[in-house]
């Protein structure tokens, strides 16, 4: 008996321990499709490489007619609450044995993207085949093959066929092309495990280049003169990342312009909105383009198991969104970057905020604060602490032993760890350090002590921290001839004793002054922002019914409420002197029908006015019913408050309104109308403050 009980114990331990690691299978696919049907006709094989004995489920979209093989035992269940999906479940096999599965599919797919809100750049769908022209074909797994549930990794062989003017895109390395008759076949296959493929394709023009180690192409619906531009990007690009992370994981690298928003990684491709294809100077900044090459890396070679934490996206961004203006020797962008990071840290709303090691995916900007720029932020205090070349060996010994295979962010931190020096080794518990900031919700703040101490070996001043996170902090030291010397200081505790020297010309020492150090901001470093009143539960003020204007801020509200902003709406007739006094404002209109506006102007910068339907801006000036102006300022009424101006006359669309929230770092941003891409002109808003003793101490 007790032999029985320890050999039941035994297995019910190996079942345990099989759970631990994904299920490992191989997917053959044969893909008809249908467009002007908007259908498809699939037969796919599963197989499992090794034994199974546990329940297998699979997801299928639940319009889709579905003929399993009569050789296993098998159910379908569909959710009665309305989810879109049915599901497979296989029950165990009588004895421990491979898994196999013939599935027969077809139907119509038809899934409209979403609408996006205000607070999502985005939109998604379930799957769409559209005949209809400058669109194509959407089919994520589950729309074209049934996707395995739970933790599982698959190779796939997948053979396309579809009209021959049509393209088609999977992840992976395509490896045969043939056309027979009307129709072109594909043949597509991943070099090495992955947890799912999405299908792309339409009817396009195509572009493309070779370095000789790699294809880079392009698909767009229209020629575009822009094609060089981009394949230029993609060979640096390649060139960059490869010296960094190791061997690129695909043949080649493809841009695919996409009918709705989206900004898609996948396994080789990008699949991005043909508007932001219109737009090189946004899609080739550092946060765009290079930020969905680099998860050939993070996220599409090396994959992440969301329930467990997503590290890839913040590993993603700082490799794409920071470093790469680090190689570019952009010093003023790499500090912006850092200062729009703590920025938004800063107007993250208390119940927003999480750890890090919670973030699964973005569904809002308040988890692209977490998940991208914290976790970025993070990263970069590793890098800080152990150099260039510990940080980025650690990377090519990531890539390469997890390619294929889920990691965790013990696996990325235990990496760094492990190739620290020596010293620090000796000095630090770099993977505790490190997984205490991902579990914590604070960021310190940092401070001097009012008092200056001498002692016999020189100066020392007194920096006080706020928790007991590693951290290593810039200290600026100026003398009185203007040189500053910077210097890096390492500390966990909640005081360091800096000793600065006896210097006879010390004019200054500073805390941070460059935003180098994951920390609370000051309040005179926090310009106002636009996101921070959008967070801050303000009043929308319109102009009265009658005016032109007074659709457009209406509707402003009711988008904001549709994006899950807290908010309020009045006309200027119905606001009193304590709703200004004792909330945050955004007024909208112009000076000639909304008197908000007027009485939060005087708190524009001084070179910015509003008048007479002119904006004027230094010594330029636009006409208000051919632009745009979104200033966030003190609110007059208030110190303590903040206010807003969304100026405007006549917008005949709220789309110049929908423009605004891609500039929510800015204070003030002044757009033309008619005409896409950056501001005409902006300009950051400070508080004022006289003393800044905290971050600052001056020597006479």
């Amino acid at each position: 008996m007790k032999n029985y009980i320890f050999a039941l114990f035994a297995l019910i331990g190996f079942s345990f321990a099989l759970h631990s690691e994904p299920l490992i299978f191989n997917y053959k696919i044969d893909l008809e499709i249908l467009p002007q049907q908007q259908s498809l006709n699939s037969n796919v094989k599963v197989e499992s490489q090794t034994s199974v004995f546990t329940p297998i489920q699979f997801r299928l979209l639940k319009n889709l007619n579905v003929e399993v093989s009569k050789n296993v035992n098998w159910k379908i269940s569909y959710d009665k609450t309305g989810d879109n999906y049915q599901i497979i479940t296989f029950k165990p096999l009588n004895k421990i044995s491979k898994f196999e599965a013939s599935f027969k599919i077809s139907g119509i797919v038809n899934y409209a993207p979403e609408e996006t809100t205000l607070n999502e750049r985005h939109s998604n769908s379930l799957g769409i085949i559209s005949p209809k022209d400058k669109e194509g074909l959407y089919l994520p797994a589950g729309s074209f093959y049934p996707s395995i549930i739970g933790n599982s990794l698959a190779t796939y062989t997948t053979n396309v066929s579809i009209p021959k003017e049509y393209s088609v895109i999977l992840s992976g390395n395509n490896t045969n092309k043939e056309e027979i008759g009307a129709n072109c076949i594909t043949t597509w296959e991943m070099p090495f495990l992955v947890d799912e493929i999405t299908l792309v394709g339409g009817k396009y023009v195509r572009y493309s280049r070779s370095n000789g180690k790699a294809d880079f192409v392009m698909y767009t619906y229209d020629s575009t003169k822009l094609a060089d531009t981009y394949l230029n990007a993609m060979v640096e690009y390649y060139d960059i990342y490869t010296k960094l992370f190791g061997d690129y994981p695909f043949k080649s690298f493809t841009i695919v312009e996409n009918f709705f928003p989206t900004g898609f990684g996948m396994p080789g491709y990008t699949l991005l909105s043909g508007r932001l294809l219109t737009m090189p100077f946004v899609t080739l900044s550092p946060g765009s383009l290079a930020h969905e090459f680099v998860h050939n890396w993070w996220g599409n070679s090396v994959y992440v198991d969301y329930e467990k934490g997503n590290w890839c996206e913040a590993l993603t961004t700082f490799s794409a969104n920071y470093y790469y203006n680090v190689i570019k020797n952009k010093e003023k962008d790499e500090l912006d970057w850092r200062k729009k990071a703590l920025l938004a840290m800063d107007d993250l709303v208390e119940e927003k905020n999480y750890p890090v090691s919670k973030f699964k995916y973005q569904e809002d900007m308040d988890d692209a604060v977490i998940g991208y720029s914290k976790g970025a932020y993070i990263l970069y205090e590793i890098y800080k602490l152990l150099g260039d070349k510990a940080f980025f060996n650690a990377l090519k010994q990531f890539a390469q032993e997890f390619r294929g295979k889920r990691a965790y962010w013990e696996d990325l931190i235990g990496k760094f760890a492990a190739n620290a020096s020596k010293e620090i080794q000796a000095k630090y518990d770099v993977k505790s350090e490190f997984m205490a900031w991902l579990n914590s919700t604070d960021i310190p703040k940092l401070e001097f002590t009012p008092q200056t101490q001498a002692d016999k070996k020189g100066n020392t001043i007194t920096i006080k921290k706020s928790n007991d996170l590693l951290l290593t902090l810039p200290v600026q030291i100026e003398l009185a001839d203007g040189k500053i010397e910077t210097r890096n200081i390492t500390f966990k505790e909640k005081e360091y004793k800096l000793d600065y020297g006896n210097i006879s010309n010390l004019k200054a020492i500073y805390l941070d002054k460059e935003y180098g150090s994951l920390r609370k901001l000051f309040k005179w470093e926090k310009p106002f922002t636009f996101n921070k009143i959008l967070s801050s539960n303000p009043i929308i003020v319109s102009p009265e019914e009658s005016s032109q204007n007074y659709k457009i801020a209406k509707q402003f509200y009711d988008e904001m409420l549709k994006s899950g902003y807290q908010c309020s709406f009045k006309k200027a007739s119905e606001m009193t002197n304590e709703d200004y006094a004792n909330n945050p404002i955004i007024a909208m209109g112009n000076t000639s029908d909304n008197p908000a506006v007027t009485k939060l102007s005087e708190k524009l910068p001084g070179a910015v006015k509003i008048n007479d339907g002119n904006i004027a801006y230094g010594d330029k000036h636009s006409l208000l019913s051919a632009s745009l102006l979104m200033a966030n300022i003190e609110n007059p009424e208030n110190e303590n408050s903040r206010a807003c101006i969304i100026a405007f006359d006549g917008l005949q669309s709220f789309d110049p309104i929908r423009r605004l929230f891609h500039y929510q770092s800015y204070s003030l941003a002044l757009l033309d109308i008619n005409k896409p891409g950056r501001p005409v002109y902006s300009q950051e808003v400070y508080p004022q403050f006289k003393y800044k003793k905290e971050q600052i101490l001056k020597f006479d």
